[in-house]
């Protein structure tokens, strides 16, 4: 299924690394635009913004807001410049050897059980 441009990867950015441990490593492509434009956020303003989002928290997962991301029309200003992590949505969030989860993406047109909302 193909990208609805729904917009909910990018309103929060969900991500395990913290800055500083981008910061430190610097071995993620696109990096530097993380450091630049991603700006964390807490998990009360993530499940604000999408409630869904606490069925799957878990511990160590983080939650940004990026400034390139427009909240009213939904697309991101930097869409030819994103990083990698942003172009392999929803693959990057594949676990080896399981099936790709995409309960918090319920809008998604990668997620194949799309809701009607």
């Amino acid at each position: 299924m193909a990208c609805r441009q729904c917009g909910d990867c990018c309103d929060p950015i969900l991500l395990r690394a913290t800055k500083c441990e981008i910061r430190a490593d610097r071995s993620l492509e696109g990096d530097d635009f993380i450091l630049e434009h991603w700006h964390r956020v807490s998990k009360a303003i993530a499940f604000q913004k999408r409630p869904i989002l606490r069925e799957s928290h878990y511990k160590g997962r983080r939650y940004y807001i990026c400034d390139r991301f427009d909240t009213t029309t939904r697309r991101c200003s930097a869409h030819d410049d994103r990083p990698p992590i942003c172009r392999a949505f929803p693959e990057n969030l594949r676990t080896e050897g399981r099936p790709l989860n995409l309960r918090a993406f319920p809008q998604c047109g990668s997620n194949g059980t799309t809701s009607s909302r």
